[in-house]
């Protein structure tokens, strides 16, 4: 069953396997810019295109007119990136759960960006997850519980400055009101116990970075 007003974002990077199983648990698809082959591929048409169209073919855009679905295209000279205008988009038309698929892979300065907009001020009350073929970035100011399966990998990353008074709960190596510095690396590789994990902290923001157990 679809969840009630969510939105999957399809980004222009790194397909990953299991995007045709994403698309069934949304209720609105934007292809942001380019990511519009990875849905056209999986035969299917996004609600919206959103973007400078740049990495967007003519036949895919004259696939999409054929579709009825809806564009909006902006100048390529622009202060937003592309999965900005769609993140922001996707708010104003009221959806407050929203994941971003397929923002992996490529230039190393797109992937920075992609996970700094997580944090954007505007999606403080929204539900927000970045997705690649691995692993499920999460951003974290206040609290978080998630599913998971004993294995799993959970690395908790200090983003922009300190992380302070971080706790978590079912977790091998248990933080316990912890301060985690940006220049180190002591939140990376933790471990799940059970089927649920829960991580808070007092203030500053932590990425968290959830990698399901392959084995």
């Amino acid at each position: 069953m679809k969840n009630e007003r969510s939105a999957l974002l399809v980004a222009n990077g790194d397909p990953q396997r299991n995007l045709g199983e994403l698309i069934f648990k949304h209720d609105f698809l934007i292809a942001v810019d380019g990511g519009l082959r990875h849905l056209l591929a999986l035969k299917h048409v996004p609600d919206l295109l959103i973007g400078d169209l740049d990495s967007v073919t003519n036949e895919e855009l004259q696939a999409c007119i054929d579709q009825g679905v809806e564009i909006l295209r902006f100048k390529p000279q622009k202060d937003e990136s592309d999965l900005e205008l769609a993140l922001l988009e996707a708010l104003k038309r009221g959806y407050r759960d929203l994941t971003i698929a397929n923002a992996g892979g490529g230039r190393v300065d797109h992937l920075l960006c992609n996970l700094s907009l997580l944090f954007h001020p505007q999606l403080q009350h929204a539900t927000v997850k970045m997705a690649d073929q691995t692993s499920q970035f999460h951003p974290l100011t206040q609290t978080i519980t998630l599913n998971t399966q004993p294995g799993d990998l959970i690395s908790l990353i200090p983003w922009q400055g300190t992380a302070l008074g971080v706790t978590t709960v079912n977790l091998a190596y248990p933080l316990n009101n912890e301060t985690l510095l940006p220049y180190g690396t002591r939140g990376l590789s933790n471990v799940a116990l059970g089927s649920e994990i829960t991580v808070s902290l007092q203030s500053g923001q932590l990425l968290l970075v959830h990698t399901p157990n392959q084995e």
